[in-house]
């Protein structure tokens, strides 16, 4: 069974990086490196060599809004420091920016007063100085704009285009500090991430790798499923050697 992605809000994997400088900058002692899906079992990723998700895609079907997996670093250095340099993060700050002519200005001006293109998420956690890096989940759009889609995009394949700003805040020496504003781009879409059938566990190839979809819902990628000789649904599919 997948984890309640709200519940992994702050799973957060701690790693160091030597060397890392300090900007004098203030937006970039806190800096969000890039969206990282997570590890296998849907644990924290802080590998930022990883293969990362560069733009993001989220079914209007889909049972969560889209989550954002980023990787945050903090490179402020305790060299001959004499305070603490541990970042406390408290939350993101999230606007959503969608294509340009889809909703009307009236729809719009909805969507802003229930909260949906400009608000806050909150979360604790750390992320160590020196480089330290720090994994998280947190919801960038949510299910009522994704219903707010839904109502006026066809299912025939077209995506409606959002971009998202993020900015991570939280305390630092006893003082606010923001990260830098993280610009991420996702795809809205009705339908393009249902799961795909490919008939029987018996037909898939041995050694297929099936599509594995998302940890957090329909979003990113699509699952693809099969059905053993019981009946049964497989997701994500299995060929009959390794089903067994």
């Amino acid at each position: 069974m997948r984890p309640n992605p709200l519940a992994l809000a702050m799973l957060a994997g701690t790693v160091f990086a030597a060397g890392a400088c300090v900007s004098s900058d203030q937006d970039t002692v806190i800096v969000i490196l890039q969206n990282n899906p997570p590890a296998d079992g849907c644990l924290s990723n802080v590998d930022t060599s990883a293969a990362f998700i560069a733009r993001g895609i989220v079914d209007t079907n889909s049972p969560n809004g889209y989550m954002l997996s980023p990787i945050v670093t903090n490179t402020a250095s305790t060299t001959n420091s004499t305070t603490s340099q541990l970042y406390l993060l408290e939350g993101a700050d999230i606007t959503l920016t969608p294509q340009s002519g889809f909703f009307t200005d009236g729809e719009l001006a909805e969507l802003d007063m229930a909260n949906q293109l400009s608000f806050s998420q909150r979360f604790s956690g750390v992320v160590e100085p020196d480089g330290g890096i720090t994994f998280m989940v947190f919801e960038i759009i949510g299910t009522p704009f994704l219903d707010a889609v839904a109502a006026k995009l066809p299912a025939d394949g077209t995506k409606l285009q959002v971009k998202a700003s993020i900015q991570i805040f939280g305390q630092l020496h006893g003082g606010e500090l923001k990260s830098q504003k993280f610009g991420y781009w996702v795809d809205v879409c009705n339908g393009c991430l249902a799961p795909v059938d490919l008939g029987t566990c018996d037909s898939v190839p041995d050694g297929y790798v099936a599509g594995q979809g998302s940890c957090w819902g329909l979003q990113d990628s699509a699952v693809e499923c099969c059905t053993d000789a019981s009946g049964a649904t497989i997701c994500p599919a299995t060929g009959p050697a390794s089903g067994t």
